[in-house]
């Protein structure tokens, strides 16, 4: 038996494609003569380049018609991808949609000839799940944002990850750990990073509500990155860091994972030997200026960024835009498009919040009450931010007591 078609439309800035993993039907019978057969796919692949929350929605029921839903945006990206460049998926920009009569599916007078309904794709049959998904009404699409939980389930703030406010007996507990933490030697910590266990999310919460600076910052990543003799990279105002605590006894990849490095990153590093660099912030007057960097925090920094502000307006992105995205981005769960925005201005947001992650290095698992956070939604490690000094000569590894820690080759 022939293998049918599965035919799934999505809309992306004002175009819509058509997305065919192709069987046996005729694609001329498809879509008659209003069709753009779009060959390489660089356009549409353009289109997806980046963190492109404007059609992220749209993008997840594309790949849940191949059986993928659930999985981390960047590895649905990826497969979509793969199957266009290896010709499973064809694309195809309709320039008019007048063979569909509604979103249900139900052939137009100009659709095509009546030999197509003995293999017609599911997307046309009226009642079944592509059919739903088939044309969207704008209505649709702004309710099925509306309702958005990201990959975490549509929290936001950090007591909704508590689930319970702490406890006086927590935070007497916590305080104790904190000065323990502060009390151990370097040499202490490069053994615990090796033997000892990372304490729960719970108490990783509960540092940061404690609101205490920790003495000793890690930052985890290849050999190589250190090779140059700096923490971080000099040219940035600030540098992200997290706590030993959170990192101890773990593989490199589960590491990585835990302060936020994605599946793109991690793969880009196979082969690579992963280390741990530990610094004792209270050896060197350089590596003082620690804090944590919630969204407040972060909009004072990046409005006062020059090189930010400057990118924003080359975008034609307004400082009152500005403000409206950074109340938005605080809002909202992470890997979840916003609420409240037109679809012009979910472009403008979607370019806001890649410049946030280019210029300020808030990337798209930023969430903002100094917790990382894993694709699958799931918290890692405290997060703070270590400032920058010296400008271009800061950072500096000769500067600072450190261990260098191997965790193995990812």
């Amino acid at each position: 038996m022939a293998q049918q078609d599965t035919v799934e439309l999505v809309d992306i800035f004002g175009d819509r494609y058509a997305l065919v993993r192709a069987g046996s039907v005729s694609h001329r019978l498809l879509f008659g003569q209003s069709f753009t057969f779009i060959e390489p796919p660089e356009r549409f692949l353009n289109r997806l380049a980046g963190e492109d929350h404007a059609v992220l929605a749209s993008l997840l029921q594309l790949v849940d018609s191949l059986g993928t839903f659930g999985i981390s945006p960047y590895t649905a990206k990826k497969r979509l991808v793969d199957a266009l460049e290896a010709g499973e998926i064809k694309v195809y920009l309709l320039e008019s949609d007048h063979w569909l009569q509604d979103a249900g599916g139900v052939p137009s007078q100009s659709s095509p000839p009546p030999e197509l309904s003995r293999e017609a794709p599911r997307s046309q049959q009226t009642g079944s799940r592509h059919a739903k998904a088939a044309a969207p009404s704008v209505k649709k699409a702004e309710a099925a944002i509306a309702t958005d939980p990201g990959i975490t389930g549509g929290k936001v703030a950090r007591l909704e990850f508590m689930g319970a406010p702490a406890t006086k007996s927590e935070l007497d507990a916590t305080e104790a750990n904190n000065q323990r933490e502060d009390s151990y030697s370097l040499k202490q910590q490069e053994q615990l990073m090796t033997n000892g266990a990372a304490r729960t999310t719970r108490e990783m919460l509960l540092a940061i509500e404690s609101g205490h600076i920790p003495r000793y910052l890690v930052r985890v990543g290849p050999k190589k990155n250190f090779a140059h003799g700096t923490f971080a990279n000099p040219n940035n105002e600030f540098a992200f860091a997290a706590e030993p605590a959170d990192l101890r006894g773990l593989s490199a990849e589960e590491a990585m994972r835990k302060v936020g490095w994605t599946d793109e990153w991690i793969e880009n590093c196979k082969g690579e030997e992963i280390v741990a660099c530990i610094v004792d912030t209270h050896s060197s007057e350089e590596f003082q200026s620690v804090g944590n960097l919630e969204w407040s925090d972060l909009k004072v920094k990046a409005t006062k960024n020059r090189r930010f502000m400057l990118d924003l307006r080359s975008q034609s992105i307004s400082e009152s835009d500005c403000e409206r995205f950074f109340e938005c981005a605080q809002s909202t769960p992470v890997g979840a498009m916003p609420t409240g925005l037109s679809k012009q201005d979910l472009v403008k947001y979607d370019a806001f919040r890649q410049t946030l992650s280019r210029r300020m290095s808030a990337n798209s698992l930023y969430t903002g009450f100094g917790a990382t956070m894993r694709e699958d939604g799931t918290l890692g490690a405290r997060e703070l931010m270590l400032g920058n000094r010296q400008k271009l000569e800061g950072f500096k590894l000769d500067s600072v007591q450190h261990k260098v820690i191997s965790l193995g080759v990812v």
